[in-house]
């Protein structure tokens, strides 16, 4: 299966590159007012490839498709809709529009993969630096100059996170509280989930402060957890493993703020925010 999801990731890093040259910052739609709800025709049109392809590589499975531009076709009852299916496909086809748009380099591509609402595979692709993650179910492997020929494949093994590794921000979620050291706790933010999971799956992040929606999730959530991190409940700790209704809204939203990070790290990168 994971090798069908990189067929995909190559065809989805070639349009997504193709696309973006010509961009101004003024050819993309908005869902609403705000500029962080923009969407460009990429990810319409890696939206419908996606569909495609998954009919056409997986039409004898038991599935359903989770996709951050078409959440409406899931229905009413969208768990029950999950439930339903064996596997739970989930993409976001840009993260980082809003960068995708300015030709600015944060931006990715991901889709994960769930089995009976728990994560099993996943990839994330960040096409402006040709560079992808995925995890086949045993090891993650990390590609330098994907999609330019002369790829290597090299495994990604759980290891010490450097004092340098940073904390990835969110505003919208926590603000930093004074008892945080800015000289050893450096704060920084590329506006996009998926490329904040990138960074950490390679070990360059320590902690990041999620509180969004499946598909900005999904991809990494199973590389994640194979590198040692989990996404945590700021409040109790809790450790999320699987989507249910007790844990996301009927958007596909977690409820609760998380704190994704290593279990060693959690009461520190806790303490140095606050809720807002």
């Amino acid at each position: 299966m994971i090798d069908k999801i990189l067929e995909f990731m190559q065809m989805a890093n070639k349009i997504s590159l193709n696309n973006a040259q010509g961009m101004d910052g003024f050819n993309a739609d908005f869902k609403d007012e705000a500029v962080s709800s923009v969407v460009t025709k990429t990810d319409k049109e890696l939206s419908e490839e996606f569909y495609r392809f998954i009919e056409k590589e997986f039409s004898k499975l038991n599935y359903v498709i989770v996709d951050e531009e078409t959440t409406a076709k899931l229905g009413k009852d969208k768990f029950a809709r999950l439930k339903d299916a064996e596997y739970q496909f989930v993409i976001d086809p840009i993260d980082g529009t809003q960068m995708y748009e300015l030709q600015m380099p944060c931006y990715a591509i991901s889709v994960g993969v769930l089995k009976n609402m728990k994560p099993y595979l996943g990839a994330i692709c960040l096409p402006a630096t040709h560079q992808l993650v995925y995890f086949d179910g045993n090891n993650v492997y990390w590609i330098e100059n994907f999609g330019m020929g002369a790829e290597k494949d090299i495994i990604v093994h759980k290891k010490e996170l450097s004092p340098l590794s940073v904390i990835f921000d969110n505003s919208w979620f926590v603000k930093i509280s004074e008892r945080a050291n800015l000289s050893k706790d450096t704060f920084i933010s590329f506006y996009s989930c998926v490329v904040h999971f990138f960074y950490m799956v390679t070990a360059r992040g320590r902690g990041y402060y999620f509180g969004s929606f499946i598909w900005d999730m999904a991809g990494s959530w199973p590389m994640l957890q194979a590198m040692g991190f989990g996404f945590r409940n700021y409040i109790t700790g809790k450790l999320l493993t699987e989507c249910s209704p007790e844990d996301f809204d009927e958007n596909l939203k977690v409820k609760d703020i998380q704190i994704v990070c290593r279990e060693e790290d959690f009461a520190h990168l806790k303490e140095i925010v606050e809720l807002r």
